[in-house]
Formats: C-alpha cells, sequence, structure tokens
C-alpha cells in the first residue's frame, strides 16, 4: 500500500530528475580526482518487499567493494546479510559520480541475486493468492540506486547515509517490489 501510493509515484516523477543528474554529470565542479584503487565499505539498512496482498521488512547488514572504470564511472560489487532467516544477496552496480568539495553524489543501477521474500501466512483467504504469487518471482533483481548523501573527508574516507534501492524482480517484474534503504555506511578508500 505505501509503496502503490507514495514512492512508486514519488520516483516515477522522482525519474526526470535522475536523468537530469545524468546528463549533468559531464560538468566538473572541480577536476577530476585521480581515480583511486578501491574503496571497501560496511553499512546497515533495511528491504522492504511488497507484492500484492503483503508487506515484509527485514534488516541487515552490508559489505562492499568499489573502484574507479572511467571517471564519472564506477562499479560496485557486495553482499548483504540478513538478521532474520533469509539467503544472503550479492548484488553488483554500475554507478556515476561527482564530486563537489567533500559531497560526491551517486546514481545508478543495481542487479543482484537474492532469495525469495518470506511473507507471514496470514489468514487462509490470501495464503494460497500469496504463495501462488512469490514461487515464480524468481531469484534476480533490478534496480535503481541512488546516494544523495554521500560524503568523503581526509581524501580517505566516506560516509553515506539515506542510500535508496527502488526496483523489482527480473522474472514477473512489478509482481514483488523491493525497496531497499541503506541508514549510513562507512567506507575506507585505499
Amino acid at each position: 500500500m505505501l509503496l502503490e501510493k507514495v514512492i512508486v509515484p514519488v520516483f516515477s516523477r522522482g525519474c526526470f530528475f535522475i536523468l537530469l543528474c545524468l546528463f549533468h554529470l559531464n560538468v566538473k565542479a572541480q577536476e577530476p580526482i585521480d581515480e583511486v584503487g578501491l574503496e571497501i565499505s560496511a553499512g546497515t539498512g533495511v528491504v522492504i518487499y511488497q507484492s500484492a496482498f503483503a508487506t515484509q521488512n527485514i534488516t541487515g547488514l552490508e559489505v562492499a567493494a568499489r573502484g574507479g572504470l572511467h571517471h564519472p564511472i564506477q562499479w560496485q560489487a557486495g553482499a548483504r546479510f540478513w538478521l532474520e532467516p533469509t539467503s544472503p544477496e550479492l548484488f553488483g552496480r554500475l554507478l556515476f559520480s561527482q564530486q563537489s568539495g567533500s559531497w560526491s553524489p551517486m546514481v545508478g543501477l543495481e542487479l543482484g541475486a537474492t532469495g525469495k521474500p518470506k511473507f507471514g501466512e496470514g489468514s487462509k483467504l490470501l495464503r494460497e493468492t500469496r504463495q501462488a504469487m512469490l514461487t515464480d518471482s524468481g531469484p534476480f533483481y533490478m534496480s535503481i540506486h541512488i546516494a544523495p548523501l554521500s560524503f568523503t573527508w581526509s581524501e580517505t574516507w566516506r560516509i553515506s547515509a539515506a542510500e535508496i534501492n527502488f526496483g523489482t524482480h527480473l522474472k514477473n517484474m512489478g509482481r514483488t517490489l523491493r525497496l531497499h534503504l541503506s541508514i549510513i555506511s562507512l567506507s575506507k578508500i585505499f
């Protein structure tokens, strides 16, 4: 309900903003920074799954490695480990980033593999419908990644808060939606 009434309309209207950011990435806020060798990050977050008749949220930890391809394009790969009995996730991202002083927001595309969401049993009436919808969701998903509050300091550390991933499973797209909110992450740049 929350995804349909609030988040989907906001993000569909926000797509214009994302495209605008991508078109302006070639504008230099400052001279390009030499590409870093590797950045290792760890953080915490929550993923919210929504299907037609159920919602499920799971809290977990994320670890990732990031490197540069060609300014402003970067790659990132990592894993998420959920605190509840759910399979871990593996993901890869292609990111676009522009730095202005210590502020370095990122936007990109995430592809990943995950276990199926596990919704509560609920009433008998909805149980069969919910189980039928989840049996063919598939393990792979795609999402848009936005990190508007990402900051570097002393050229070797990065802190990021309120990162957002919004997407769906690739098989039967839209049947199960996922919203991943990274509450906070800390990175060391090598």
